[in-house]
């Protein structure tokens, strides 16, 4: 397996096997249009060896996701819906400076001309400050 590849996970297989959240699509696996969750979905970020954040990346298995770089990692956030998920991941990337602070991401994970933006950012914010809200911002502290 390649670090960094998808191979940790296949979503073909989580999805014909009636995994929550995900459907076949043209047979692909995509996420369900009714924004439901799935368990394993998250936001992770790796460290570099100073132990600095050097990467914020999203999965539909964020643990394997992230151990599959081969690097010391944090899942985040997980239990998400694909919008919290891109919402989420735009927001760690700003929070850790971008491409001009030390990320290594090579694109933005939400361009600022995707039409979607707004919907990402307004479910990272429920998200954020929703029911959970409370708890999930002391946790995302740390």
């Amino acid at each position: 397996m390649q670090p960094g590849s998808w191979a940790a996970f296949d979503p073909n297989a989580a999805a014909q096997s009636g995994a929550p959240g995900l459907v076949m699509a043209n047979g692909i696996a995509a996420f369900a249009k009714d924004g439901g969750k799935i368990a394993a979905a998250g936001v992770y970020v790796l460290f570099n060896a100073a132990n600095e954040v050097e990467y914020v990346g999203r999965g539909l298995n964020a643990a394997k996701r992230a151990a599959s770089w081969g690097k010391e990692y944090k899942v985040i956030a997980d239990n998400l819906t694909y919008e919290e998920m891109r919402g989420l991941e735009q927001q760690y990337y700003n929070k850790y400076g971008g491409k001009s602070g030390k990320l290594k991401n090579k694109i933005r994970p939400v361009s600022k001309r995707n039409g979607n933006f707004m919907k990402y950012a307004a479910a990272a914010s429920s998200f954020l400050w929703g029911k959970r809200g409370r708890w999930w911002r002391k946790r995302l502290a740390n």
